[in-house]
């Protein structure tokens, strides 16, 4: 099996594997990232103590006091991913809603249909608002949906990887005939 094989194998098994976690077990990402935030705290405490013991200069406390600010942030990071992110995409959804309503109020005026401009930008604002109200629920859905997502890319590339790297009919070279000068054409 050559390297590049191995490793298109290997990101589609990953992919499949990560969309499976991310769909199905948010905990485990929520626990990475207290790991890493706890990692990184527990980094910049101990330089700062060792930088205030050896009598260290006031720069390198900041920097790992900042450092320490920034674990503190990794930690509450999937808290604000969970609320963000519906929240900005209900933002999006609402002005993509009004802003097909408003399409709609340009085709009536000239007399074209508009029948699907409005529905739409009425899903549109009405898929905004259930963001908007309830952020914990549709960011189980969104992220249920990026899991799945990321399954059907890591399989994709699998079922690709199979079938474009199918050995090809007449590869063998007879090396015992095979001269140079057969090469000439590549070089012009």
């Amino acid at each position: 099996m050559s390297m590049f094989k191995a490793n298109t194998l290997s990101k589609g098994i990953m992919l499949m594997i990560i969309g499976l976690i991310v769909a199905f077990f948010p905990g485990v990402i929520s626990k990475m990232f207290y790991l890493i935030g706890i990692m990184i705290i527990l980094f910049c405490a101990f330089r700062m103590v060792v930088s205030l013991i050896e009598g260290g200069s006031l720069s390198v406390t900041l920097i790992n006091s900042f450092g320490v600010l920034i674990g503190a942030i990794v930690i509450f990071l999937p808290a604000v991913v969970k609320i963000g992110v519906p929240l900005i995409t209900a933002i999006i959804l609402g002005f993509a809603g009004v802003e097909r309503l408003f399409i709609a109020s340009e085709l009536k005026n000239r007399g074209s249909s508009y029948a699907g401009k409005v529905v739409i930008g009425l899903l549109l604002i009405i898929a905004a608002m259930v963001m908007f109200f309830h952020p914990f629920r549709t960011s189980n859905v969104i992220r249920i949906a990026i899991g799945l997502v990321i399954v059907a890319i890591g399989s994709c590339n699998l079922f690709i990887d199979l079938y474009n790297n199918k050995p090809e009919k007449n590869t063998i070279v007879d090396i015992e005939n095979y001269s140079i000068r057969e090469d000439d054409h590549f070089l012009e």
